[in-house]
């Protein structure tokens, strides 16, 4: 027996190089057999710890010394009595995964080795290496090793192995096969197995599957879901397997109760009914504790899309032109010229009262631009109207280009941030999701406020289609993955109400990627093939069929864009103020008139009532002296 250990040392020593291992764990026979392997592995720098399995009983003494980061190597000799027993502890405790490299060497044939492990519990991502005796004609006394896994461990997948190459007791001639191709490569026929797949659908309308939601465009709320199911029936096919979902309503989040469970996705995979979510999730702290991550696969941009309102208040586009301080500004000097004005004819004429009027009249006529049919009497009057018509005319200038430039270009959008948002009175809403809390409550102050007061709070959740509808009617913001409702926009809105669209994306960049178990023996296999699918421009070619771009506004270039009652109405309240004003002076001025007259007609008759007492006293004095 040590000359058929010292046949293995030699191999042990070059699998471990092979394989960059630091540190290995022995478990042989006898005390000698250990010592004997470990000297043989320190003599290459390899730190080894060594256990004799025949007096091994406590196997959680063990399951501490097999630790898991880094990989480490684990030599088992398989003629003991116990390695039947500790392999399959070894099983139940799940130490034939990718961290642990297992050589298994055996003085008996590989075959008869091949059946010892063929009721291990070893998964596709098994590190495992035996060695046995090749009893071939050709073989002339050398060790076959060989590399063994198996697909699934279930009754239905046995075994499988590909032929590493021969060891001499010198060297080891590796096959050209082996060297040439990777793990990946070498494993990946999975020989029919079945990978379950984990999906969140809220809703399924009837008479349709799952399976129909994510390869027919029917709910955009699943597109994400559907490109990263379209990857993994790509890897399916690429790797010979069947990929089956299992459907949830819930999102995947921490379970608000006594135990803090998780439900959704992240609950089907850690109850291994599942091996890979197809709903592509972010990654965060708590779920990197349950599951492990795949390369990301989609950037979901969550945000407000809304058509943003023309801006109606007093400063319409007729008092844009000019600021508040140029506005009084000009009033103040026509008030000073129309003071100039009544100065200069009180002085120089012989006016009445009606010198203040015609002085302004003139002055804010001239400077309308409106003409003036009494004759100017005065010199430094005709100066003062000529002054103020200059000044008109400068004015105009600016005030008419403005004017023309505000029609014939886009209004500017005021509403670019959320607390823009915040302030508007537009009604703001979201997609009855899940996810919400999560999404809404892990952004800034402004966001949380919206969501609480004006979304949660008035209990504004609608449907994708409903919410497309209301941002077409206008005075609505709606919260969605943007890119995913701009099919839609598309093909029911007009050119002038996509011009109106904004879009506020509060989030930075969020990756998303499908999640695998922890303990999921494809969580490489699945990474590899997705990188693949990316570098291919899979991902990019399924972005563009389930996702539309923003849709570019063309009218401005090329459509005459109609004044509408929102831009002239700054004229029509100072058409209805004066109408109003002019009312009321001649309700005042009817008043006045009547009451005038009245009072004259008053005065009348008691002047005539006067006079005629007084004519009737004469004359009783007239009878009382005869």
């Amino acid at each position: 027996m040590l000359l058929e250990l010292n046949f293995f040392l030699g191999l042990f020593r070059e699998l471990v190089l092979l394989n960059n291992l630091k540190s290995c764990a022995v478990f042989c026979c006898s005390e000698s057999h250990c010592l004997k392997i470990s000297k043989s592995l320190q003599n290459v720098s390899i730190s080894t710890i060594a256990f004799n399995i025949n007096f091994l009983e406590d196997f959680s003494f063990v399951d501490k010394s097999l630790i898991n980061s880094p990989q480490i190597g684990v030599i088992l000799d398989l003629d003991c009595e116990k390695s039947d027993e500790f392999l399959e502890e070894m099983s139940h405790r799940n130490k034939f995964n990718e961290t642990f490299l297992w050589i298994i060497y055996s003085s008996n044939s590989h075959e008869d080795s091949l059946e010892i492990l063929n009721g291990v519990r070893m998964q596709w991502d098994s590190e495992v290496f035996l060695a046995a005796r090749d009893l071939g004609e050709n073989a002339d006394g050398a060790v076959k090793v060989s590399e063994v896994y198996r697909v699934k461990f279930d009754d239905l997948h046995p075994i499988c192995v590909n032929f590493v190459g021969f060891w001499n007791g010198k060297s080891l001639r590796v096959s050209e096969a082996f060297t040439r191709t990777t793990k990946i490569r070498r494993r990946l026929d999975l020989k029919g197995t079945e990978i379950y797949g984990a999906v969140t659908i809220f809703h399924i309308p009837p008479g349709l599957t799952a399976h129909d939601m994510l390869t027919n465009l029917v709910d955009s709320s699943v597109s994400a879901s559907a490109i990263q199911y379209t990857l993994l029936t790509g890897i399916a096919k690429r790797v010979n397997a069947t990929l089956i979902l299992r459907r949830t309503t819930s999102w995947s989040q921490v379970a608000v109760g006594p135990n803090d469970t998780w439900v959704g996705t992240i609950a089907i995979l850690n109850a291994s009914l599942a091996d890979v979510s197809v709903t592509p999730l972010k990654i965060t702290q708590g779920r990197l504790a349950v599951v492990k991550p795949t390369p990301f696969t989609w950037q979901p941009q969550y945000g407000f899309v809304f058509r943003h309102p023309r801006a109606v208040s007093v400063r319409a586009v007729y008092l844009q032109p000019f600021d508040n301080t140029l506005w009084l500004c000009t009033l103040c000097l026509l008030i000073i010229l129309w003071i100039s004005l009544v100065v200069s004819l009180k002085l120089t004429t012989e006016s009445g009262s009606s010198t203040i009027a015609f002085a302004f009249l003139g002055i804010f006529g001239a400077f309308f631009q409106q003409g003036l049919e009494a004759r100017i009497p005065t010199t430094s009057a005709r100066i003062l109207f000529a002054l103020c018509l200059v000044f008109s005319f400068l004015c105009y200038q600016y005030y008419s280009t403005f004017i023309v430039a505000s029609l014939i270009t886009d209004p500017p959008k005021t509403i670019r941030t959320v607390e823009h948002l915040a302030a508007s009175k537009l009604r703001i809403g979201a997609i009855d999701a899940p996810y919400n809390d999560d999404l809404f409550n892990s952004s800034n102050e402004a966001v949380k406020k919206i969501y609480a007061e004006r979304v949660k709070k008035q209990n504004n959740f609608f449907e994708p289609s409903k919410g497309v509808k209301m941002i077409k009617e206008g005075g609505f913001a709606f919260h969605f993955d943007v890119e995913s409702i701009y099919e839609e926009v598309v093909k029911t809105f007009t050119e002038s109400e996509i011009c109106d669209l904004q879009q506020i994306t509060f989030l930075r960049v969020i990756d998303t990627c499908a999640f695998v178990r922890k303990t999921s023996p494809y969580h490489q296999l699945i990474s590899v093939l997705t990188m693949k699918l990316i570098e291919g421009g899979v991902v990019q070619n399924e972005r563009i069929k389930w996702f539309a771009s923003r849709p570019k506004c063309y009218s401005s270039r090329v459509d005459v864009v109609p004044v509408d009652i929102e831009q002239v109405i700054t004229p029509i309240i100072i058409i209805l103020f004066a109408l109003v004003v002019s009312v009321l002076i001649l309700t005042a001025e009817i008043y006045t008139k009547r009451r005038t007259m009245r009072e004259k007609s008053h005065r009348k008759s008691v002047s005539q009532f006067n006079a005629h007492q007084e004519r009737k006293i004469k004359k009783n004095k007239k009878l009382s002296h005869k």
